[in-house]
């Protein structure tokens, strides 16, 4: 075996580092010196995202890249760049690098309001509360009147437990159309903690008159006639609760949601819409996507459930009808519409169902359980238990 001489190992390794510095990734190692001190964005794996979003934030990093490589690159446009890239990143729910795009923005403009408003928010979806608070404290100085970070802050120091402040937050935005909703939901759940329900009642009525979409607010307003001794309303309203947050208008956010909009494929937005619990969006994007690729069965089944979140019971209905008449053995769909079936009491056609999704999927934990619960219900105590255990593996 022949042996390379040490010189011209070390030659071979400076040509490999040399070349590597080529075409390091200037967005993960941003250049230096420059005015403002920036942080790395890493790459982050998106294998798993559709082909149009891959490419979109391969864009959007490719455009960071060209901006960093350009000595005279104003600020200012750089800063969008990487609002951008951190508004896609957003999307993927990679907190890490978006938090660092929207760091980098800040720097760049730091008297920008959106770039701290966008960070506390990506922060508090993530469960971040120190974060958030901070970042929301930031944009809270540099732009007061901002309405909507009102309602924010105040859910963020109620997840916090600090209800004194969280009062103080919501209290001011409480009257605000597009904001009265949201404000009123948190200010019941405190009203609840603090046992005063009378409160509590007012605020939550006050939601459900400003947004009578927002069913999750007959949960707490329940609790509160419960707590009264209005065992009857209680009643009447825990026969109502459905999964559908208070509508917030939030025109930086809807900006925020505009640039992924215009990036990434329809059935992309439609999941971003869902994870925000924009169901009315989710529904457009579903319905904008089935347009081009109408045989998509796996996509139709999700927009019958945007559908149902969103309120429109009897064309989810309709669409998972269309799914199940075409492929009458796709096992979600045939869940989901037992699921239809049975919150309209007609439960023998339900109990059909979920048999049938369990033939698809044997091991479908939700088919067992709610199964289990119709046997309950008629007196199979044996059934139910059985059912109830294969749930439980």
């Amino acid at each position: 075996m022949s042996h390379l001489p040490l010189a011209n190992l070390s030659l071979c390794a400076a040509l490999v580092l040399g070349a590597a510095a080529t075409i390091a990734d200037p967005v993960a190692t941003p250049p230096a010196p420059r005015d403002q001190p920036l942080v790395p964005v890493p790459e982050v794996d998106v294998s798993g995202a559709e082909p149009l979003m891959q490419s979109a934030i391969a864009g959007a990093r490719e455009e960071v890249s060209r901006l960093l490589g350009t000595p005279d690159t104003e600020p200012q446009k750089l800063a969008q760049a990487y609002g951008r890239l951190g508004a896609l990143l957003v999307l993927r729910e990679v907190e890490a690098p978006a938090d660092a795009a929207f760091r980098n923005a800040q720097t760049l403009q730091p008297h920008e309001f959106r770039w701290a408003y966008y960070a506390g928010y990506l922060a508090s979806t993530a469960g971040n509360s120190e974060q958030a608070l901070r970042y929301f404290e930031v944009a809270r100085g540099l732009n007061p009147e901002y309405a909507p970070l009102y309602v924010r802050l105040g859910k963020l120091h109620l997840e916090r437990n600090e209800l004194s402040a969280a009062r103080a937050d919501l209290e001011r935005v409480a009257g605000e159309p597009g904001l009265a909703a949201a404000a009123n939901f948190y200010l019941g759940q405190i009203a609840n903690l603090e046992r005063r329900y009378a409160d509590a009642v007012r605020h939550l009525n006050a939601t459900l008159e400003a947004d009578p979409k927002a069913t999750e607010a007959h949960w707490p307003l329940a609790q509160a006639y419960r707590a009264l001794g209005r065992d009857d309303l209680a009643r009447e309203h825990m026969q109502q609760v459905e999964p559908r947050s208070p509508a917030l208008k939030d025109p930086l956010l809807e900006q925020l949601q505009s640039v992924v909009r215009q990036s990434v494929p329809a059935f992309e937005r439609a999941v971003y819409a869902v994870s925000q619990h924009d169901y009315p969006g989710a529904v457009r994007e579903f319905a904008a996507g089935l347009e081009v690729v109408p045989d998509n069965s796996a996509a139709r089944v999700s927009y019958a459930r945007a559908l149902y979140l969103a309120g429109d019971r009897k064309r989810a209905e309709t669409e998972l009808d269309r799914v199940l008449q075409a492929e009458p053995q796709r096992g979600l769909g045939l869940f989901l519409m037992a699921l239809l079936k049975q919150q309209s009491a007609d439960l023998e056609q339900a109990r059909a169902l979920f048999q049938r999704a369990l033939e698809q999927e044997p091991g479908n934990p939700g088919a067992l359980f709610f199964l289990a619960n119709l046997d309950f219900e008629a007196g199979h105590y044996a059934a139910a238990a059985a059912g109830y255990r294969k749930a439980l593996e």
